[in-house]
């Protein structure tokens, strides 16, 4: 629906603008001060396509803390050499940890949630290895533990990111999401429509 609203509106801003050059462009060649009219119509399609192009509401974020003391540090360390099979009987069933750390060389390389794992079929649980289906730590936006809370909000807003993961002297100490911020109790969350 978003879709079509878009396109509509593009569609008549592209009409507006059309009226506006052509006016001005038959005004300046002699038609007179009627081909003015031409242009103010065209003002008048293009603010009513935009007034009709649909607007994301705007979440903020109000909050004391720093993401040190609302990040996930609990997140458990698996091999990436590890296969599926073993993290899933030995991980997913005895925690209800959703995301956990990928190292090779007892270095974090990755993350990989649990999500990922239910996306691969059953069958091949026993062949994949943690590191073949995790998300290599290139993928994630890396901020510090210092950061306040409101600012790594507006980071995952910006860069449409979900988590964002926590470093402290150049080592891996947690995650931090969305709903992490939003659901910590010393958060005030307002959303506007523009």
């Amino acid at each position: 629906m978003n879709g079509s609203k878009n396109i509509a509106a593009h569609l008549g801003q592209f009409v507006g603008t059309f009226l506006i050059v052509s006016g001005v462009f038959q005004y300046f060649f002699g038609v007179g001060f009627g081909a003015l009219w031409l242009s103010l119509v065209g003002w008048f399609v293009i603010a009513a396509a935009q007034a009709s192009c649909p607007k994301a509401p705007v979440t903020r974020i109000l909050s004391p803390l720093c993401v040190g003391a609302v990040m996930r540090c609990d997140c458990d360390s698996v091999s990436d050499d590890l296969d599926l099979q073993a993290f899933a009987d030995k991980y997913l069933l005895e925690n209800q940890n959703r995301y956990y750390f990928v190292t090779k060389n007892n270095r974090a390389t990755g993350i990989i949630a649990t999500e990922q794992v239910r996306n691969i079929p059953f069958a091949e649980w026993p062949v994949k290895t943690v590191g073949q289906v995790m998300c290599t730590l290139d993928g994630f936006q890396i901020v510090a533990s210092q950061m306040p809370v409101t600012k790594a909000y507006e980071t995952m807003e910006n860069a449409e990111l979900n988590q964002l993961v926590v470093a402290s002297d150049d080592q891996i100490t947690g995650i931090i999401t969305r709903d992490d911020i939003l659901l910590d109790p010393h958060t005030h969350v307002t959303v506007q429509t523009p």
